[in-house]
């Protein structure tokens, strides 16, 4: 487990810790039940550069243009449709078909006009 070969006493050089394997031990259990559960992975890879979103939000905003977004809220993906009411600094307003929300721009991944095909060729 751990390499002790350096020490000049033998019974420090063959001191085994079973407190520290057993911590290891439940280490190693709960990380391999926690890979083995299902649960959705977020692809940051597919964000919009920083410039790019402000760039675009400012033209949904300007022209009331009704667009596509997806989120990252509290781990999850949402998928919303709205047009943008209120800009901010750091954050815009989404007037969707039946709510309103309030969003970082930094947890917007991506945006597309509504109706428009993403190119994935």
């Amino acid at each position: 487990m751990i390499d002790r070969s350096y020490l000049p006493f033998k019974s420090a050089r063959n001191y085994q810790n079973r407190k520290m394997a057993k911590w290891l031990g439940f280490f190693l259990s709960e990380h391999s039940s926690a890979l083995s559960q299902d649960e959705p992975v977020i692809d940051y890879s597919r964000a919009m550069p920083f410039n790019d979103k402000l760039r675009a939000l400012r033209q949904l905003f300007t022209q009331q243009l009704l667009a596509d977004f997806e989120i990252v809220q509290d781990q999850e993906l949402l998928q919303l449709t709205g047009k943008i009411t209120q800009f901010q600094d750091v954050s815009v307003g989404i007037s969707g078909q039946h709510a309103y929300h309030f969003v970082a721009i930094k947890d917007i991944l991506s945006i597309n006009l509504h109706g428009e095909v993403e190119d994935n060729g």
